[in-house]
């Protein structure tokens, strides 16, 4: 049941989980299994009714495994487990008090079953995962952090889930597939690992074709890493029948991949599933935004801004890439058409068509003083992506200087890449230097992403 379940073939694992309760009501296991279905399907789909349906069925179960034997190790492990789901559902619906309380109540069971059950691996996982995300955090919320009696560090809690994936215990072993999911992740998005969390991950003997929730870590992070066609391919290989849970996320990556191609068609196609299906809220805006850009693209002025205006006619903008659809479409100026082509090739890794675009340009080609900035960004970027680390310098530097108050992204960006570019070249001072001067830029787009990084860096060579 739970191998299903983590292939996000939901209800055949439910089915399994539901005839093991009839034979055997005493155990609480199959219940703990049938809150990660609903877990899945809460978080992935963000359906308001959905919730609104689920919310008591999830309380019940909280209390029957509340009403389990106390001294089993998998009695608060499972408590924080749910705990944990119930943060990231919160998170999803918009209740972050409630999401902060879960987040301590699963930090806190966590934390105490290791001391009383020491040799039970599977705590590390999840504690692992929360003490190197906790570590990320800025300093100027560290209050908030002690206040509910968090707390960890990057590289201790990447150690912690390195242990446990090396641990040969059966029941260890049973949560070793999706504790490699969170390392995978974890070591390429905050550890600042993303070749050697690829490698990780294609090495783990998981099925992307058909395993869901695999492939789509395989395909976010290959997105980010600027391996378009890598991506592609998992996409296209994924062979889903009706047993699986369709997420809706696939709809928008598709769409993306697409874009990044300059496949404007067919890409508008993908992305429209998503902003007009989706019935949540993350990264709708963003949907909106890349179908605005599909249009201007395409010629049509006129539909790429009714896209910018349904972006201001919606009311919640959760994440960083939302903040940053709004702020565009408040701004009301659409983006410089090569500038936009060479930004969407570059990000998915067709590095040479992208620089085709723009290498012959200049700064003064551009009246609009955002464009210079974005023109001297883009430079560095593929002069990085494309292995040219001096000449990507040159240009993130400048970068740095000349971005002012409608341009801040771009500098902040560069400055938290030459961060990235000293601190793999052992330059700490430098690294430091630049880390911290992407802090202390007041962008506004992807603020919280960019600060979370750059504060992950400090972590890294400081080691706090």
């Amino acid at each position: 049941a739970y191998h299903d379940i983590l292939e996000m073939r939901l209800d055949p694992g439910m089915r399994i989980a539901n005839q093991e309760a009839v034979l055997d009501p005493g155990n609480l296991i199959p219940a703990f299994l049938e809150n990660y279905a609903d877990f899945f399907r809460l978080f992935f789909s963000e359906d308001p009714d959905l919730m609104e349906r689920l919310e008591p069925v999830l309380d019940q179960r909280l209390s029957q495994l509340e009403g389990g034997d106390r001294h089993s190790p998998y009695y608060l492990y499972c408590l924080g487990t749910v705990h944990f789901q119930r943060a990231l559902i919160a998170i999803k619906f918009g209740s972050h008090i409630t999401a902060a309380l879960q987040i301590r109540k699963s930090y806190l069971e966590l934390k105490e079953n290791q001391k009383d059950f020491p040799s039970f691996g599977a705590n590390q996982m999840l504690l692992g995962s929360m003490e190197t995300v906790i570590g990320t955090i800025p300093s100027g919320y560290q209050w908030a952090v002690r206040i509910l009696g968090l707390s960890g560090t990057i590289a201790g809690g990447m150690q912690d889930l390195e242990s446990f994936l090396k641990d040969t215990d059966r029941e260890a072993r049973i949560f070793q597939e999706e504790g490699s999911l969170y390392y995978g992740y974890l070591d390429f998005s905050i550890a600042n690992h993303p070749v050697q969390a690829l490698k990780f991950l294609q090495g783990c003997p998981m099925d992307p074709t058909r395993n869901e929730l695999f492939a789509m870590v395989l395909i976010n992070l290959a997105m980010n890493r600027q391996m378009g066609a890598y991506a592609e391919q998992v996409y296209h290989n994924l062979e889903m029948d009706s047993s699986y849970f369709h997420v809706p996320l696939l709809d928008l990556e598709s769409g993306t991949l697409e874009m990044d191609r300059l496949q404007l068609d067919s890409s508008l196609r993908e992305l429209s599933k998503y902003a007009f299906g989706f019935k949540g809220n993350f990264y709708v805006s963003d949907a909106l935004l890349r179908m605005s850009w599909d249009e201007l693209l395409k010629g049509e002025k006129a539909r790429a801004a009714q896209y910018l205006h349904m972006i201001l006619e919606r009311k919640n903008s959760i994440t960083d890439a939302d903040k940053a659809a709004r702020l565009e479409a408040r701004r009301g100026r659409l983006p410089n058409g090569v500038l936009l082509r060479a930004r969407l090739l570059s990000d998915g890794g067709y590095f040479d068509q992208a620089m085709d675009l723009i290498q012959g340009l200049h700064v003064s080609d551009f009246p609009d003083p955002a464009d210079k900035v974005e023109w001297v960004y883009r430079m560095g970027r593929i002069e990085a992506l494309e292995g040219k680390t001096s000449e990507a310098i040159v240009f993130y530097d400048l970068a740095t200087r000349i971005g002012g108050s409608g341009s801040a992204y771009f500098a902040a960006r560069a400055a938290l890449e030459l961060g990235g570019i000293y601190e793999k070249g052992g330059q700490k001072d430098k690294a430091l230097l630049f880390y911290r001067k992407c802090l202390d830029m007041h962008e506004q787009e992807y603020k919280d992403y960019l600060d979370q990084l750059a504060k992950a860096g400090i972590n890294r060579i400081t080691g706090d």
